[in-house]
């Protein structure tokens, strides 16, 4: 079975059950086209390291034993990345009725020199099993991941949402969080949609939009796998599922928003660099590295500064250099 991971780079979990047939020996577990994580194990030691766009790599170790079955958990949040270890019994591994043996997770956490909602991976792209003899490994599942998406309006401007005359930025996310969360099924409030109006689009006249799905009680791939029908399932993208839907939507909050329209999506999301990121509310976030990047819904949380104005900035080309500074303290990650 190749095995699924889906998720924005804040938060995914995943279980697997490995034998450890030999204590000496490396072997790769899992491992990612892309480069963002990787699980192996060399000499009896498993260990698990991610990719961050902004943090470079972070990892995780825990010692196992050999001729030993364990249940393995690898978990990141909007805060650190975690391994558990739950080791079975001789014989007990296929026993419903008994219980592996815990011990403490072993987390390892990003060095305090940027905001926490920078401390996300890299998209994972294919996952792929290693080869080896060291471990034999079953029944790997992903039991927790958020969805990313990145689209484009057309005919909706960007700096028209900025001055927000007429209250468009917040009437059009109120409206699209509600058509993400009805596309996504599951059981997805529209409270659980992260979304932001990102960048000019300007071939578009329109706006790039970055947005995230929390997943709370469905498989994060079965809602990607449900979003992605929905964009294929017409001819044109003006005539799917998610393109009709978002037609009628901008038809809600406006009717004067001539030929808006679904320009373009991509599920999972395309990254962005913080530069090219418009802060609204407040000044773009001072700590970052060059070449920052974002994706999803946390693109704010990211990239900008905690607000501190009601009203919009004067409006900049987002990559032009303001001279708005701020003295405020960092938001807690929306994760």
């Amino acid at each position: 079975v190749v095995p699924e991971m889906c998720t924005d780079g804040w938060v995914f979990e995943f279980t697997t059950k490995l034998i450890v047939a030999s204590k000496a020996g490396n072997q790769t577990i899992l491992e990612t086209s892309t480069g963002a994580f990787a699980l192996s194990v060399a000499n009896s030691v498993i260990a698990f390291k991610v990719m961050t766009y902004n943090f470079g790599e972070v990892d995780v170790s825990e010692t196992m034993d050999c001729d030993a079955t364990y249940e393995v958990t690898v978990g990141k949040t909007g805060e650190a990345i975690c391994l558990t270890l739950c080791k079975w019994e001789v014989g007990q591994e296929t026993n419903s009725s008994a219980t592996c043996e815990k011990k403490d997770p072993q987390c390892a956490y990003p060095p305090p020199l940027m905001p926490l909602s920078s401390f996300q991976m890299i998209q994972p792209g294919e996952i792929s099993w290693g080869t080896g003899s060291v471990v034999n490994i079953t029944d790997y599942q992903q039991t927790k991941g958020f969805v990313s998406l990145s689209f484009t309006l057309a005919n909706v401007p960007y700096q028209h949402l900025w001055e927000d005359k007429s209250n468009h930025w917040g009437k059009l996310t109120f409206h699209l969080q509600g058509l993400l969360a009805a596309l996504a099924k599951h059981v997805v409030t529209p409270e659980r949609v992260q979304i932001s109006p990102a960048m000019p689009a300007l071939e578009a006249n329109g706006t790039v939009f970055q947005a995230t799905i929390i997943a709370d009680h469905a498989r994060a791939c079965d809602v990607q796998a449900h979003l992605q029908y929905y964009i294929s399932n017409g001819k044109e993208l003006s005539e799917t599922t998610f393109g009709v839907a978002t037609t009628m939507t901008l038809d809600t909050v406006d009717s004067k928003l001539t030929d808006a329209g679904l320009f373009s999506i991509e599920i999972p999301g395309k990254p962005m660099p913080c530069i090219s990121f418009g802060c609204r509310l407040s000044a773009p976030h001072q700590n970052l590295p060059e070449g920052a990047m974002c994706l999803g819904g946390g693109c704010e949380e990211t990239c900008c500064e905690p607000a501190y104005s009601r009203k919009a900035l004067p409006y900049v080309r987002p990559g032009t250099t303001t001279t708005t500074t701020t003295t405020s303290k960092y938001m807690d990650s929306f994760v």
